[in-house]
Order: structure tokens, then sequence, then C-alpha cells
């Protein structure tokens, strides 16, 4: 039985670039680093020669992991939001327009500048799109201040 969710984990291409990007950009806490080859993870992974690092990151109360596979290696897939088996967080934030001004100046990739909520259970909230190191889509919004 399913009892909640313990966290997300996306596969990225340089471990270090991405490390910079959601700590020293988007704020989360770094928890965890590991480098881990073979053990149980190769078993569970179902790689015989695994080689792999990874960190987990806090946001709020909600972990990240973030993988690198040094061995075996993959290839990198077209993470457009349209095709399938793409998926995306969504990050709840507190000043849309000020962290989408810091996203700008640090060079990330935008979809597009804050864009008001006109309908739904977010009504007069603020959303935009943008993208990780890895082109990784992420949401982020800003609800309403009585949510």
């Amino acid at each position: 039985m399913i009892t909640g969710i313990h966290h997300t984990s996306f596969t990225v291409s340089n471990l270090d670039r991405s490390l910079a990007f959601y700590r020293d950009i988007l704020g989360m806490e770094l928890v965890v680093e590991r480098d881990v080859t073979g053990d149980y993870m190769a078993d569970l992974m179902g790689f015989e020669n695994l080689h792999i690092r990874l960190v987990f990151l806090k946001i709020g109360e909600e972990l990240l992991e973030l993988i690198e596979y040094l061995s075996p290696s993959g290839n990198i897939v077209n993470t457009k939001k349209n095709n399938p088996g793409t998926a995306h967080i969504c990050f709840r934030i507190k000043d849309l327009l000020s962290l989408y001004k810091k996203l700008v100046l640090s060079g990330v990739c935008v979809e597009s500048e804050p864009v008001a909520i006109t309908k739904g259970p977010n009504k007069g909230g603020f959303a935009m799109f943008i993208y990780d190191p890895d082109g990784i889509p992420l949401e982020l919004l800003e609800t309403p201040a009585s949510m």
C-alpha cells in the first residue's frame, strides 16, 4: 500500500552543473551527496557495472534526488513538455517576479515571464516554466495570497 512520496528524482548529465543550478540559483539545501558503485544499488537500478553520483536536496519538507550515471552512461532524451514520458515538478514560490529577475540575470532558460492565472483553483496567482541545465521543465507557481 502506498503511504506517501519519499522523493522525486531526475537523471542529469553533469551533477556539479545541476547542483549549482538547484542549490545556488534555486536555493535548495544539499542534505546528502554520495558516490556509489555496485552494492545493492546495482541490483536496485538494474546495471551490473553501476557507478553513479547522487545528491538529495531539501525543499521545505520534500526531497529532490539528482543522479549522474557515470557507468553505464545514458542518452540525452527530448524532454519537451508534450512528449509522453516527460515529467515536471511544480515548485511553490513566494515572490515569483523577484525570482524571475534572478533567473534571467543568471542565464536560466525561461519559457516566458510569469503568467497571470485567470481561471481555476489558482486564479489570481502567477506561474511560469523554466528549464534546468539538462532541459528538464520545472513549473514555478505563486498561489494567490488567500491560499
